[in-house]
């Protein structure tokens, strides 16, 4: 992986990590699945694209869904350049404007594998916005029966991928989503549903002066009396993100009182 390996990287190697099991969620759910959650323009979109590369770097497929085309270049993370030709053609990216689009593409996935296309190939399904297929125009109301009855063509994908992978058989193939919330993190009913699949999720919190935070939860409550192993600050600043890891950004995640301001370079 890059060096630059982003908090998404970082988090979800730790998750795989025995030691840390007894804080993690247990894993009921079908797939090797997480779920990011966190405010609008908190940085999502370009976590997503940075886990894409240091995927496509290890020489892993991608797959990236989004709800509409970017309109700029993601945010890189700690000087970060633009990935090499190589690099890029791992990852596929569909673009898929509705729910009909996207229940339709996961559903027909098992075409490409036919046509030994690079989507055949999948190790890794991202999706940015999971939670604008599902809206109801104008309102942060959700369609619960179009929600789980896309969430189960993505799985059989999925599944159908792992099934295939000429890899190790121990290797299967994971699903990323990233939903915006409107209030702190998301609902204990939602969580619920996205848990009859996957059970791993994760919460970026705002902290004020471009700095965010980005940490496991369960059933909507924080675990912020573990390590900080388990937390990663990061910073959004010009047309990068970079990870932060002083003292002083790390204290915020152990004393609530304490008043982070400004931070250099």
């Amino acid at each position: 992986m890059a060096q630059s390996a982003c908090c998404l990287s970082k988090l979800l190697r730790l998750s795989a990590r025995n030691e840390f099991e007894e804080y993690l969620p247990h894993k009921n759910g079908r797939v090797e699945g997480h779920v990011v959650c966190g405010p609008s323009s908190c940085g999502k979109t370009s976590l997503l694209f940075e886990y894409a590369f240091s995927c496509a770097e290890n020489e892993d497929y991608v797959l990236f869904v989004s709800p509409k085309p970017l309109v700029k270049l993601p945010l890189f993370v700690n000087g970060r350049t633009q990935p090499n030709s190589v690099v890029l053609k791992r990852i596929n990216i569909a673009y898929l404007g509705n729910y009909v689009e996207l229940t339709e593409y996961f559903a027909n996935a098992h075409l490409d594998r036919i046509k030994n296309s690079s989507l055949g190939k999948t190790r890794h399904v991202l999706i940015d916005d999971f939670d604008w297929y599902f809206r109801e125009k104008g309102t942060w109301t959700q369609d619960i029966t179009r929600f789980a009855e896309c969430f189960a063509y993505i799985v059989d994908a999925i599944e159908f991928w792992s099934k295939h992978m000429q890899s190790s058989l121990e290797t299967k193939c994971s699903l990323l989503l990233s939903e915006t919330v409107a209030g702190d993190t998301m609902s204990t009913d939602k969580i619920g549903l996205y848990k009859h699949w996957v059970s791993e999720f994760m919460r970026i919190q705002e902290l004020g002066n471009s700095l965010f935070r980005i940490h496991p939860f369960e059933h909507g409550k924080d675990r912020d009396n573990l390590s900080s192993d388990l937390t990663v600050c990061y910073e959004i600043k010009g047309k990068e993100i970079k990870i932060r890891e002083d003292a002083r950004v790390t204290d915020q995640y152990f004393n609530p009182d304490s008043q982070v301001g400004p931070v250099d370079g």
